[in-house]
């Protein structure tokens, strides 16, 4: 009786590990398909030519990726030997992601920045209106006095008791409309303003 019930633990054991053993395989093989789905479909868009072929070869390379990273984590998990594999990875994605909303705002201002020396829509000592897009409504006025990577500073008002500047994000230039006023010089040749 001691042997069967010693056979009956043994065969309860290796039952469950062939049960964990099909479904990670199935994991797999459906991962595998999924992939294949995933690379007909682009080569579809590509021949048709709404994709790119670079922006394919990317999204398919992506896709891999993901499917990699959440296979591996369930397989970690189900196998328990790391059993915190989803806390870890949801973690990692939200730092991931925090990191790339603030780097996101730096560079875009450093963009347009860029944008606005090559440009050139307003140059310093114009007199520029940020304007509201809706309505148009006038917002923030003054004198360019400044142009750095992050922002464009603003004087707003320079009286004997005060100078008041305002700093704009660079960004905000190709979001909103600006209203520029260029006071023309009195005397000039084959400038940018004309013949004099």
């Amino acid at each position: 009786m001691k042997d069967l019930t010693d056979a009956w633990a043994i065969w309860n054991i290796l039952g469950d590990q062939v049960h964990l053993a099909l479904a990670l395989l199935l994991l797999i093989l459906t991962a595998l398909l999924i992939q294949r789905f995933v690379r007909r479909m682009l080569v579809s868009l590509t021949r048709s030519g709404h994709f790119p072929p670079s922006m394919a070869k990317r999204i398919q390379q992506g896709s891999a990726w993901v499917l990699v990273l959440l296979v591996m984590t369930v397989i970690l998990q189900r196998t328990h030997v790391f059993e915190q594999a989803w806390a870890v990875l949801s973690a990692v994605l939200l730092a991931t992601a925090v990191g790339f909303v603030a780097l996101w705002s730096v560079m875009s201002n450093v963009v347009c920045a860029m944008l606005i020396l090559f440009v050139r829509p307003f140059r310093l000592g114009d007199h520029i209106e940020i304007l509201e897009p809706a309505d148009a409504k006038p917002g923030v006025q003054g004198r360019v006095v400044d142009l750095s990577m992050m922002f464009t500073t603003i004087e707003l008002s320079n009286t004997e008791e005060a100078l008041v500047l305002f700093r704009v994000p660079n960004s905000v230039f190709f979001i909103k409309g600006v209203r520029v006023t260029i006071h023309k010089p009195t005397h000039h040749s084959h400038s940018f303003y004309g013949e004099g």
